[in-house]
């Protein structure tokens, strides 16, 4: 019986040795510059011992490589094409974009299989695929439109006063506090509200439930059904956001698709908002901490940030601007670091002789363009004017990648602008923000955290500004 059981375990770990390491070699043998494979965790053995964080790891391959146009890792067992060119990025997710609709290969889509929360995440818009995926986002893009967001933006608002509140008693106990704890509250019962039409009040709660309660508020749900019975607003865009990255990203954003069916069940609603619940809450949290950690470490930087703040408020005779005025008057700012496309037809790269079969799972590192000297001079100094109109226009759109591009790009983009424009308008209003000691000399991820926050966390202080 022991021979038996130990002839089958080594028979289990010669399958898995096979199914791992049986394409490693592949872009060696093609000639493409590649971190080689190793049996069993690929590329990187860091994913596995969690010394480093995926981020790091993304971003270390892109400086190694970033003269290349593309080049290969093995994630795991998996063959990865990781593309550096801009004009590769643009043909990838925009102009080419029918071949490389799905974010996800066939594996990891059918990981999704099994019981009821399976069903449920597999359901939720980022892991569609096809054409399941274009009838529910064309169904569901006009709930971002400039008459959606004006309607949001009222809640946004009305979150934004507890967060101010909030910020007030750190201000009076003169004690440093974790940036993402308070900011995880605001993001949290904003996308709670908006999303749901309910307020958690996380503020002064935090072990408080979500409960839909089956009355109309207006919100993400009440908006979805709107679409499905094509009650929803025009997707007329406002004319006060149109500056040049919004107008690529909208331009960039569409698609040709006529939807097949617009009945879609309540899972589909359901997971759609939990979706934004889940992508929502620690991209913006996590971004509001990051700006308030830099801003307190830069006050000549946060000083002319608050003076046009202050001038806006000026404008609406000292009371919070509306939603015209505010679109525009904060750089954009996200947490995404990489994204992925999953190959649906073959495809030639343009410029190579190289050909992306179906299934192949491309990689495009955000994170490393972000930190481009070539593209940002000093990349890892804190520095808005990076984001200026003038700074924009002399650089390809394709250099920013915090929400993606093409028609995958995030549905949410508006709104987490707004939402972060908002908080930093009301709380930079009242408030500077202060260096802490509780912070290390230098920053390092948390492996252990999927979206790449500090380890330890990220503190602060604050002074009510006088």
């Amino acid at each position: 019986m022991l021979i038996e059981i130990l002839l089958i375990i080594v028979a289990l770990f010669l399958w898995l040795y096979w199914y791992i390491s049986k394409n490693f070699g592949k872009w060696e043998s093609l000639g493409i510059p590649c971190v080689s494979g190793t049996f069993p965790w690929g590329s990187h053995k860091e994913l596995l011992t969690q010394e480093k964080h995926i981020n790091e790891l993304v971003l270390g391959d892109y400086q190694k490589f970033k003269d290349k146009d593309f080049y290969g890792v093995y994630l795991f067992g998996k063959p990865v094409l990781a593309i550096n060119s801009l004009d590769l990025i643009r043909d990838i997710t925009v102009k080419h974009f029918n071949n490389f609709v799905n974010r996800n290969d066939s594996n990891v889509s059918s990981l999704m299989e099994g019981g009821d929360l399976d069903k449920l995440w597999k359901n939720q818009l980022g892991s569609l695929a096809d054409d399941e995926w274009k009838d529910v986002r064309s169904t569901f893009s006009p709930i971002f439109t400039s008459g959606k967001m004006r309607v949001m933006f009222k809640f946004i608002k009305e979150i934004g006063f507890k967060l101010t509140t909030e910020l007030e008693a750190k201000a009076q106990s003169k004690t440093d506090f974790e940036l993402k704890v308070v900011f995880g509250k605001f993001s949290l019962d904003t996308l709670a509200t908006c999303a749901f039409g309910i307020d958690p009040d996380s503020f002064k709660n935090m072990e408080s439930t979500l409960r839909k309660t089956g009355i109309r508020k207006n919100d993400l749900i009440d908006m979805m059904i709107d679409c499905i019975k094509d009650e929803g607003a025009s997707s007329n865009l406002d004319a006060n956001v149109s500056d040049d990255m919004h107008d690529q990203y909208d331009k960039d954003m569409q698609f040709s698709h006529h939807v097949q069916q617009k009945q879609f069940d309540e899972d589909i609603i359901l997971a759609t908002s939990l979706g934004f619940l889940i992508a929502g809450y620690d991209t913006t949290g996590m971004t509001l901490s990051f700006l308030a950690y830099d801003l307190g470490k830069n006050p000549e930087i946060q000083q002319r940030l608050q003076d046009e703040i202050d001038q806006a408020f000026d404008e609406n005779g000292g009371e919070m601007p509306d939603y015209n005025s505010i679109q525009g008057r904060v750089p954009n700012c996200s947490i995404l670091h990489y994204f992925s496309r999953a190959c649906t037809s073959d495809f030639k790269l343009p410029g190579t002789e190289y050909w992306v079969r179906k299934n192949d799972f491309l990689m495009m590192s955000s994170l490393g363009i972000h930190q481009d000297e070539r593209y940002y001079p000093n990349p890892h100094q804190f520095n808005p004017d990076n984001f200026s109109k003038e700074a924009r226009q002399s650089r390809s759109p394709y250099t920013f990648l915090g929400f993606g591009q093409g028609p995958r790009a995030c549905i949410g983009m508006r709104f987490a602008l707004l939402e972060a424009k908002v908080a930093i308008a009301m709380v930079m209003h009242k408030f500077n923000f202060l260096p802490s000691r509780k912070n290390p000399e230098k920053l390092k991820l948390d492996p252990t955290y999927f979206f790449g926050y500090i380890k330890n966390g990220l503190y602060a202080n604050i002074e009510l500004r006088n």
